[in-house]
């Protein structure tokens, strides 16, 4: 169930006491596309279920980066196969996550990468490398487990985050359309805080920013 992109503009002038005509110059449209953004970095997976994705990509003989899928917004988990594909009968191994200074760390040779243990970096722009490098081909040898970029919310598209996000999404954007033109700081922090007491009831052990 998504949120209607009616009644986000309706919330956001509201809290503005704004008329809905004067939406454009205050660029709520944009508040709500950067709120939605934000949501999705930030989010426990368990509240993004309709921007979760699963991708399933090749292993290259000798080649160790690979690029991200397109609508790819931030990394959940990974499992990699060295040896025969990813399938519903074989998960793979778990690649732990990395810096790229800990893609080969030898302080420690049990902690090195290999097929039973696999490392990914995600500091590649636009993609990652595993570790150890694969050594044959493995058609979908690899399963990727991440949150997706959604389409922009607009008049012809309604947001398809879930209804109980309305809140947070639509305090987020209202604090961010109080800045324009400097509107508003009052309203600004105001909104701020009502998105960070939201945010802590969805994530309570979670850093609000």
């Amino acid at each position: 169930m998504g949120i209607a992109y009616n009644d986000l503009v309706d919330d956001v002038c509201g809290f503005l006491q704004i008329r809905i005509t004067d939406k454009d110059k205050f660029r709520v449209d944009i508040s709500l596309n950067r709120a939605q953004d934000h949501l999705l970095g930030i989010l426990q997976p368990r509240h993004l279920v309709n921007a979760i994705r699963t991708w399933r990509g090749h292993l290259v003989n000798g080649e160790p980066a690979y690029q991200w899928p397109a609508d790819f917004r931030r990394f959940l988990k990974m499992w990699v196969d060295f040896d025969n594909s990813i399938s519903k009968t074989n998960m793979g191994y778990p690649a732990i996550p990395v810096g790229d200074t800990e893609l080969w760390d030898v302080a420690n040779i049990d902690l090195l990468p290999d097929k039973q243990h696999p490392k990914v970096s995600l500091g590649i722009e636009g993609g990652f490398e595993l570790q150890p490098t694969p050594t044959q081909n493995v058609t979908e040898g690899w399963r990727l487990r991440y949150v997706a970029v959604l389409p922009k919310i607009s008049e012809s598209q309604q947001c398809i985050l879930h209804a109980r996000l309305r809140n947070v999404l639509t305090f987020y954007a209202t604090s961010l359309s109080a800045l324009v033109e400097e509107f508003s700081m009052a309203l600004h922090k105001e909104f701020k805080d009502y998105y960070k007491e939201e945010l802590e009831q969805l994530q309570p052990k979670a850093q609000v920013e």
